[in-house]
């Protein structure tokens, strides 16, 4: 089989150069030497099978594929990335040109591909490939042309796992970007008022503002904004990679973004009020009468003269489980379905005594 030489002129710091020069970003510029050298490594490939093995058909393929690896091979880092989908479709040309052992194992590495991708369909497809290379019943083994047409569809899985991280990942950059912000936003609400009892500390004998009454309020439903957003965060970094793109959608759109924040706050404020009615309480569940902020000083000589604004013991584990009310999905729930079923029991047992 006759393939032409399509190396691109120039060195890839050459490539780099005249992408800078045309305005293209470090991303295009990494884009288009990662296309290059996919182009060439698939180029490699082909022009190791033996041509008298070819049909003519497989001929005709072959020449199909040359064509378009000379048309990429004339790809600049400003052409806007659409030769990717060019050069996937050369590689599922290529699946074609596979005879006997060969595509076998090619067949092969491309399951253990897919498998190091973590795609959902890998186990699947490699449970449908040992059936096929088991035989039916009557222990007919499938010919080359059926296990072709699998190796197709094993290419089209591992190009479609590849091309969804690589549409997931701008999607998902900006969702963190707007949970990131959403995390920041929280937490300086949650300092405002102690930066602002600097400026509005009384003396002992003096009352401060009466907006200060709503304090442990504005700290529950806080907190859980917090720990909405800061689940949000951790969720997007850990599962992007196996997300989809409607999924990936979904967390960047800000109207779930704003409705998960409020189901951490309504879920914080649930809390609070179970704090403030003793439904649950002991050692570690804030008592609310307790909550506050108080001013430690420091004597000398242990250390400079000076006093600093701390929570009280209460205060700090008002936040902590407002803070997890917002995190976790399942608490608040939880808690309200355990208490649902204490009051039909409960309720039961008064029927019963009736």
């Amino acid at each position: 089989m006759t393939f032409i030489s399509y190396a691109e002129p120039g060195t890839l710091a050459q490539s780099n150069k005249r992408a800078r020069t045309r305005g293209t970003t470090s991303m295009d510029s990494a884009s288009y030497a990662m296309l290059q050298l996919y182009r060439t490594n698939l180029e490699v490939r082909l022009q190791c099978m033996e041509d008298e093995t070819l049909s003519d058909h497989q001929r005709r393929i072959s020449s199909r594929v040359g064509e378009m690896l000379q048309a990429l091979g004339r790809a600049k880092p400003t052409d806007g990335g659409l030769e990717w989908d060019e050069v996937y479709q050369a590689e599922r040309l290529s699946s074609a040109l596979f005879n006997g052992a060969q595509l076998r194992q090619e067949i092969v590495g491309r399951l253990a591909e897919l498998v190091e991708q973590k795609a959902p369909e890998a186990p699947r497809l490699r449970h449908e490939y040992e059936a096929l290379t088991r035989g039916g019943r009557d222990g007919h083994v499938p010919d080359d042309g059926v296990l072709r047409a699998f190796l197709v569809r094993l290419i089209e899985a591992v190009q479609w796992t590849a091309k969804k991280r690589y549409l997931v990942k701008p999607i998902c950059k900006e969702a963190t970007k707007k949970a990131l912000m959403g995390v920041l936003v929280a937490f300086l609400c949650l300092i405002v008022p102690y930066v602002a009892m600097g400026f509005d500390y009384k003396s002992e004998s003096e009352l401060v503002s009466p907006l200060w009454s709503h304090f442990a309020l504005y700290t529950a439903v806080f907190s859980g904004a917090l720990g909405a957003f800061f689940s949000r965060l951790i969720a997007l970094q850990r599962d992007w990679p196996h997300m989809g793109l409607d999924e990936a959608s979904l967390h960047n759109d800000g109207s779930y973004v704003l409705l998960r924040a409020g189901v951490g706050m309504c879920g914080a404020l649930i809390l609070f009020y179970f704090f403030h009615s003793e439904l649950i309480s002991g050692s570690i569940f804030p008592q609310v009468s307790g909550v506050g902020l108080r001013l430690l000083a420091v004597e000398p000589p242990a250390a400079i003269h000076m006093a600093f604004t701390a929570p009280t013991k209460d205060l700090a584990l008002l936040t902590v489980w407002c803070f997890l009310g917002g995190f976790s999905e399942v608490l608040v729930p939880g808690l309200l379905a355990k208490t649902e079923n204490q009051l039909a029991q409960t309720d039961a047992v008064v029927k019963g005594r009736s």
